[in-house]
């Protein structure tokens, strides 16, 4: 902050030894100060609430236990009237990280109006977490659900149908680049209540040559992540999916064990077990990182990438 010269101030005027030692201490101790109050900040962004302990879980336990601000946002609710379970489920997990015991949920939901739209936002230590509630698509077939209206993110992101979220303040995305703009205003949000020194958005990828057979919901929500995380000029985590099966084991039995128990946590309120897929995804962590620091909107690093992700 001081342009260091002999015994002057920084309007260039004479000032005696003692005064720009005292000068040069205050100018150390308000960079400490500031240092001390930064913090990094890593966004999760998934498709569904149990998406982030099976595909990253051991990456936002490191996160949290870094003491970095970490911030969770699932985007879907789920197929039925018992996505409340889920929701409850997830947030267990969350809280788990830092440090709460998994008998109970801890945060309530405080709404928070972004972008026009009432968001549910439970906070617990460095993490935070944010509930849109939205509709989700069965994998095989891609369709919508009758609890959501049969609607979809893929419908939404190919400009067919809007998004009503479920339960109550709910509300409506006229537009895929509505429901962008609101997670891009959640992010802008969380970076500027801190004083972020690193911003790195976690989320699926949506590169369907990488991440193959992988569920639409899954590819939707990592191709708004990469809009929003090339727009801020984040660092971009993209996980495989259900394909991460075709790569070999990679984790450590530590790093089993924490995703394993995150994972058990969240379905405590669910119920839907450990079959041998999960087992295998739990066994891995599969991602590639994209620098987007300093990239213009414009610039695409993945052809693929891009097409998948246009903007309707």
């Amino acid at each position: 902050m001081f342009k260091i010269c002999r015994f002057r101030t920084l309007n260039n005027s004479c000032t005696n030894g003692k005064s720009f030692v005292f000068l040069l201490c205050i100018s150390w101790w308000l960079t400490i100060a500031s240092e001390s109050m930064a913090v990094d900040t890593d966004f999760y962004i998934v498709a569904h609430a149990d998406d982030w302990q099976l595909f990253m879980g051991d990456k936002a336990w490191a996160d949290v236990h870094a003491g970095h601000k970490v911030i969770f946002v699932q985007l879907g609710a789920a197929s039925n009237a018992s996505w409340p379970n889920w929701e409850e489920g997830n947030q267990l997990s969350i809280e788990s990280l830092a440090g709460a015991d998994a008998s109970e949920v801890h945060a309530a939901c405080l709404w928070q109006m972004i972008n026009s739209h009432p968001i549910c936002k439970r906070s617990y230590n460095n993490t935070a977490a944010y509930y849109l509630r939205l509709p989700v698509a069965h994998y095989q077939t891609r369709h919508g659900f009758e609890v959501s209206k049969f609607q979809t993110l893929e419908q939404t992101h190919l400009g067919v149908n809007i998004l009503e979220s479920l339960g109550e303040n709910a509300t409506r995305y006229e537009s895929f680049s509505d429901l962008v703009s609101t997670l891009a205003s959640i992010v802008g949000i969380e970076v500027d209540a801190s004083d972020t020194t690193g911003l790195t958005i976690n989320a699926q990828d949506p590169d369907t040559e990488l991440n193959v057979n992988d569920h639409i919901d899954h590819l939707t929500a990592g191709c708004a992540a990469f809009i929003i995380a090339r727009k801020a000029s984040a660092r971009l985590r993209l996980y495989l999916d259900y394909n991460s099966q075709s790569w070999p084991d990679n984790l450590d039995a530590q790093s089993v064990e924490v995703k394993t128990r995150l994972f058990s946590i969240f379905d405590t309120k669910v119920g839907i077990g450990i079959n041998p897929d999960f087992s295998a995804f739990l066994r891995r962590t599969i991602f590639r990182e994209i620098l987007l620091y300093g990239v213009p909107s414009g610039a695409i690093t993945s052809e693929s990438l891009s097409t998948s992700c246009e903007m309707h």
